[in-house]
């Protein structure tokens, strides 16, 4: 409970900083994910970039769509690459197949293509288990300094990639000034980030890898508070490949306990 109410304070104070908040200079047409019922609510939404809302029709446009699928799923990374999730009514018509290649067929940039059941009007939790159509469980994004991490069709993300750069850029410019000024006080010995919320891969792993005008390594440590399982779960494997940058990691993700150590690697410790 005391790292609970130390956390909440923290935060409460960083919001009621107006200097910490960076406006977008895109309101429309920049959602790079989006969620829709099948069929397609018309008309689509102006909050999701062109690309996306194409490949939500091209979805819907799949032969007996509208008896077969319930919902579509589609994110896009910022090199184009596309990630589709589909919610299909339990049924026995085979459908995988002719509906892998119409998408491979009319979507080129297709990387993983899944899908998850229901029998009920109900949307399905985040428990109930992907099925893999085609490609990986997970899509590729990149950092701003172009490191690799994972996305799972459902990991909640940054929906946002011109805010994502603007946060990144001045936070990077925040980074770099306290560390130059920090390295002439002699008792400052090490420095951990910090971060929080759906960009912990991406801020995390891009902030994490930074290194100063000598080519050593700024931050420490890099400790990621989560609440949201499937983006532990994401950042976990993407975390394990910083192990290649000797990089010391902790995860922290806040579920029914608070904190639980869970030792992975030598060099990744997890708080679930």
């Amino acid at each position: 409970k005391g790292e609970k109410s130390f956390a909440r304070c923290l935060f409460e104070t960083l919001l009621e900083i107006d200097n910490l908040h960076v406006p977008s200079t895109v309101t429309k047409g920049y959602r790079n994910k989006i969620t829709y019922s099948i069929p397609l609510p018309q008309p689509l939404s102006p909050l999701a970039h062109d690309y996306v809302n194409n490949v939500c029709q091209v979805v819907a446009s799949f032969p007996s769509a509208s008896e077969l699928f319930r919902e579509v799923m589609v994110k896009a990374t910022r090199q184009g690459h596309v990630c589709v999730r589909i919610t299909v009514q339990m049924t026995k018509v085979e459908w995988k197949n002719d509906f892998v290649t119409y998408m491979c067929k009319n979507c080129p940039q297709l990387e993983c293509l899944c899908y998850n059941e229901t029998n009920t009007k109900a949307r399905p939790t985040k428990d109930h288990p992907i099925h893999v159509l085609y490609g990986k469980p997970f899509v590729l994004e990149t950092t701003l300094n172009n490191l690799e991490y994972q996305i799972s069709p459902d990991t909640f993300c940054e929906v946002n990639h011109e805010v994502e750069r603007l946060q990144y850029n001045q936070a990077k410019e925040w980074i770099v000034q306290y560390h130059d000024a920090s390295r002439e006080c002699t008792h400052i010995t090490n420095m951990t980030l910090l971060v929080s919320g759906r960009d912990v891969s991406s801020f995390g792993l891009g902030f994490g890898s930074l290194v100063d005008k000598n080519g050593i390594r700024i931050f420490d440590c890099v400790l990621a508070v989560q609440h949201c399982p499937l983006v532990h779960k994401d950042a976990v494997a993407t975390f394990l490949v910083m192990l290649i940058y000797s990089m010391q990691v902790s995860i922290t993700s806040q579920s029914k306990k608070w904190f639980k150590s869970l030792s992975i690697m030598p060099m990744v410790q997890t708080l679930l």
